[in-house]
């Protein structure tokens, strides 16, 4: 009975071809992960690399200077987390981080508040000079800010805003504009028209369908733009060892410049004021590169 039935079900025959499609499976599964490998390896290198300057950095600071010298590529025998005490406190690293702060936020504000409505005029409506305005905004992209050191310097000197965090800010965001009205504009201009339409046939003003329809769905560029610009007034240094002159209103560029001379024997306090200045622009964008990369591609896709 068995052999009848292996033999009217095709038992035997199954099996082989089973075996026969595993055995074909097998060198096949085995070369996807060989190719995975291939292409994952340098990757875990690359990010190797990457990470190991900030992991060495870090370990630096929890470092004692003894500690430093016998011991400067083992991990740290005795634990010094009294070095970003001594950082924050009595380097003043704090009063740097508050200053840095304030003119960041302040010019990513500046930039976002005059930047959005700026895109949304020259990427939703059709107006006489609307093209000599694009021409100024790409040239002002495409001027190499080395020129601009000058002209910054006397205009700053002549409207008394050196030596502040407000001129700072203004300085800032006028370099950020044009960047910031490029990419919001594009963004907006992918955005489907009938959005608006319907907006409007509900009754919505103008500034009802920048501010509840435009703005919203623009929430990726925005923040692409809020990251780039607040990074980059946070690590700016050559504008402000230019402007500023007072150390109250250093920020951490220059506070840690001048770090540098007064902790050159110091190093665990000195690498403790870096990973200070540094940590939250990092944590910033690992939480926001999702919007990121969405910002900067999304309208690029839809056009």
């Amino acid at each position: 009975m068995t052999e009848v039935g292996d033999a009217g079900t095709g038992g035997p025959a199954v099996t082989a071809l089973a075996r026969s499609r595993v055995a074909v499976a097998r060198p096949r599964r085995w070369r996807a992960r060989t190719s995975r490998w291939l292409l994952y390896a340098p990757l875990i290198l690359w990010s190797a690399a990457t990470i190991w300057p900030f992991a060495f950095l870090a370990l630096l600071s929890v470092r004692s200077l003894n500690d430093l010298y016998l011991h400067p590529f083992s991990l740290p025998h005795t634990w010094a987390w009294a070095n970003y005490a001594a950082a924050w406190t009595g380097a003043h690293v704090a009063r740097y981080a508050l200053n840095s702060a304030i003119v960041s936020v302040g010019t990513t504000l500046l930039v976002l508040l005059t930047a959005t409505p700026a895109a949304f005029a020259l990427s939703r409506f059709s107006f006489r000079g609307r093209g000599l305005i694009w021409s100024f905004i790409l040239l002002g992209m495409f001027i190499p800010a080395l020129t601009e050191l000058v002209p910054i310097v006397i205009i700053a000197h002549d409207l008394h805003i050196d030596n502040s965090l407000q001129g700072l800010i203004l300085i800032y965001a006028g370099g950020g504009i044009p960047f910031a009205v490029f990419l919001i504009a594009t963004f907006m201009r992918s955005l489907p028209v009938e959005l608006e339409e319907v907006a409007v046939v509900d009754g919505a003003s103008t500034w009802r369908v920048f501010r509840e329809v435009m703005v919203p769905l623009s929430r990726p560029a925005l923040i692409t733009v809020a990251t780039f610009t607040m990074l980059d007034s946070w690590a700016e240094y050559i504008i402000a060892r230019l402007l500023i002159t007072s150390p109250n209103r250093e920020t951490l560029p220059l506070g840690l410049s001048g770090l540098m001379d007064q902790y050159s024997t110091q190093i665990p306090t000195y690498a403790a004021g870096v990973v200070i200045a540094i940590t939250p622009a990092v944590a910033m964008f690992v939480f926001l590169q999702r919007y990121v990369v969405s910002g900067l591609t999304d309208g690029a896709i839809r056009a």
